[in-house]
């Protein structure tokens, strides 16, 4: 017993030595750190993790550059903006599990943090890099960057209104799209050629909440599939919320070309509220979910 006692210590004070080395504590502070300390220790250094892991894999890409600053900077202006928002929604890294998750069925992304806490429904917030959605979705990254920043200044307006109405300063509008602080230059096809006829474009990195992926859904050239996978899922959504009763006043209306050649449009004695009911006899809720998530399923048939 007393040989096993004294393994036991010798194997606690490694780790409270090996964690006051990482750290930059004394022994006897890292020895005094609760299961809280523990997690949020952890939490943060994968912050730091994170950012060498984006640095140098942007250093390292053919069509992807690194703007004026090294790997360092980048990397420590991503573990800056992440600790910004582990302040206001506690982190914890989902990366020590590899978990990904199903992108509409166009693809997986990584996920990168969740919630330690649950949001007003209690669920888990999960987190993911911009990057790694746009690729799978196929949106560039200078597009993508751009969404962005649009979902920014939009989240800053709402922010705005809320804390004017309050009399107080709050962030609850800011925490699902957040400038991790890495500036790059992608080789663009698209973009307009420079005095030397290369085509780049700026962008950066984000961390992207779940509560915005179907926003940038709408920015992927697929979403068009999409919509129309999803097309009997929304409608059971909108029945249920009784939206579809309140458009029972909307008229549809219908173009048609006439014989000389001539367009004309006209009501179609329907209104949105009907085709809302029709999309949703289509098909089960069970079945209507499955299709929103088949992703570019040519053949399937509906």
């Amino acid at each position: 017993m007393a040989d096993q006692i004294t393994s036991g210590d010798h194997d606690m004070h490694a780790l409270h030595t090996r964690l006051a080395e990482i750290t930059g504590r004394t022994v006897e502070e890292a020895a005094a750190l609760t299961k809280d300390d523990l997690i949020d220790l952890t939490a943060r250094l994968s912050f730091e993790t994170l950012g060498l892991q984006i640095a140098h894999r942007f250093e390292k890409a053919d069509d992807v550059h690194l703007m004026e600053d090294g790997p360092k900077e980048h990397a420590a202006r991503v573990a800056e903006a992440l600790e910004h928002l582990h302040g206001r929604v506690p982190l914890w890294p989902a990366t020590l599990q590899d978990v990904t998750a199903d992108l509409f069925g166009f693809g997986r992304a990584p996920i990168r943090f969740v919630t330690q806490d649950g949001d007003e429904d209690g669920e888990q917030v999960r987190y993911f890099l911009l990057s790694e959605l746009a690729e799978p979705l196929g949106i560039t990254l200078p597009k993508a960057h751009a969404w962005a920043e649009q979902e920014q200044v939009e989240a800053l307006r709402a922010q705005r209104a809320i804390d004017q109405e309050r009399g107080e300063l709050g962030w609850e509008c800011m925490n699902d799209v957040i400038d991790l602080g890495v500036w790059l230059t992608v080789d663009d096809p698209e973009a307009k050629p420079d005095a030397s006829g290369a085509r780049w474009s700026t962008a950066g990195e984000w961390l992207v909440s779940d509560r915005r992926l179907l926003p940038l859904m709408t920015w992927s050239p697929w979403s068009k599939v999409f919509y129309e996978n999803a097309r009997p899922l929304l409608a059971h959504a909108m029945l249920h919320s009784g939206l579809a009763d309140k458009l029972d006043d909307a008229p549809t209306y219908r173009t048609i070309e006439t014989c000389d050649g001539e367009t004309r449009t006209g009501r179609t004695g329907e209104t949105l509220g009907d085709h809302i009911r029709e999309d949703a006899a289509r098909m089960s809720v069970e079945d209507a979910a499955k299709r929103a998530m088949r992703g570019l399923c040519f053949g399937t048939p509906e």
